[in-house]
């Protein structure tokens, strides 16, 4: 049918990848007689991506795949299949800043939770995209230069695109670990009446990002969200763990408030809107 009706077999595999909804019986995994059957769900639902994201790359519709693989993502995020089809498809619409962002992201989130590097074949993938021309407009491949501010334990630190994908991954990675997302934005807000020089707006905002790294912990996630404001996902087990992470972030800027600028802090949890601090 692949081969004779295309059409026909993206619409069955679109209904065979509608009906995935994360792990097979996802939130009993310290039953092992189950991890089989979960399985092979799993590969039945990946086969299928693989599959459609194929046909589709040869149709063109590379909007389509990367609708996909967003979704994908949601309930497989460390399979490398979809992350890779996914660059491919921003690469070939055009959109080669946003295809090498996600590689960078994709390969820093490997590296954190696996201590692995990006495969041969994601490495070929870069250089077949991003390759240098002979004026050198890009740097030469190296998985070092693709980690921003990698630290072992600490935080993630994305871009706001990466940002939004990360935390719909999370929200459904802790509703089955029953912790509670959280939402928090960080806003500088200027003493004076006159805007300060863009300057100290900056080092002030680096000032608030280097706090989060020395304060937040593994899987956790911030972002810059604009000149003047950052954003971080905070996964606590309850409004308590997550109110003690917040007043450390509150005591460490008290400390180094340079007195231009006081920090606001709005915190939303994704399943109960309640005041932390």
């Amino acid at each position: 049918m692949l081969d004779k009706n295309p059409t026909a077999a993206v619409g069955l595999l679109e209904k065979v990848i509608s009906m995935y909804k994360n792990g097979y019986l996802a939130g009993t995994h310290d039953h092992w007689w189950l991890v089989p059957t979960r399985n092979y769900y799993k590969n039945i639902y990946l086969q299928s991506i693989n599959t459609i994201t194929s046909i589709l790359d040869r149709n063109g519709e590379h909007q389509e795949i990367i609708d996909i693989c967003e979704e994908a993502m949601k309930h497989e995020q460390f399979d490398e299949s979809i992350h890779y089809s996914y660059i491919k498809a921003l690469a070939a619409k055009g959109s080669m800043g946003q295809a090498k962002e996600h590689f960078r992201y994709m390969s820093d989130t490997f590296r954190r939770e696996f201590g692995i590097s990006p495969t041969k074949g994601f490495e070929k993938l870069y250089s077949k995209l991003f390759k240098p021309d002979n004026h050198g407009q890009d740097s030469v491949f190296s998985s070092n230069s693709l980690i921003e501010n990698y630290s072992p334990d600490g935080p993630l630190v994305c871009s706001p695109s990466s940002f939004k994908l990360q935390f719909q991954i999370d929200i459904r990675r802790n509703e089955r670990l029953g912790q509670i997302p959280f939402i928090c934005l960080f806003t500088l807000v200027s003493k004076n009446k006159d805007a300060p020089p863009l300057k100290i707006l900056d080092n002030t905002m680096d000032n608030l990002k280097n706090i989060l790294l020395s304060s937040l912990r593994k899987g956790d996630l911030i972002a810059k969200w604009n000149k003047s404001q950052m954003l971080l996902s905070l996964s606590a087990l309850d409004i308590k763990q997550a109110g003690k992470a917040l007043n450390r972030i509150q005591q460490k800027w008290k400390k180094n408030d340079n007195g231009d600028f006081t920090l606001n802090i709005r915190v939303e949890g994704m399943q109960q809107k309640e005041t932390v601090i």
